[in-house]
């Protein structure tokens, strides 16, 4: 597989990330466990912004790598700070560390290997 096709990966682990949050409802845990005023409007439109820039880091690839790789640096500043650290802190399930843990980490170093 060409090295282009792994922003394009990154993109899709991202979209199953959200997926697993929604489902989850990564909302209600956010309030609840991390006492975060989170409401499903911002989630929508915060989550529509990162996929935006994933869409635009894809596109442009390894033309401009300084660009790119902010994708998955996002996705590796998402997996540890949004899920893992909290989930270990609090001792409580955090929808979406799945994906964090099994896809964006692997996703990301895949990438910058």
């Amino acid at each position: 597989m060409s090295h282009e096709h792994l922003l394009w990966i990154a993109v899709a682990a991202y979209g199953c990330h959200v997926l697993e949050e929604y489902e989850l409802n990564w909302r209600e845990w956010a309030r609840n466990v991390l006492q975060l005023p989170v409401e499903w409007g911002s989630f929508y439109i915060v989550n529509t912004l990162v996929g935006v820039l994933g869409l635009c880091c894809a596109s442009v690839g390894w033309r401009e790598p300084w660009f790119a790789l902010g994708f998955p640096a996002l996705m590796i500043v998402n997996a540890t700070m949004l899920h893992v650290v909290p989930m270990v802190m609090t001792r409580v399930y955090s929808p979406g560390v799945f994906t964090a843990v099994i896809l964006f980490y692997p996703v990301a170093a895949w990438v910058y290997y």
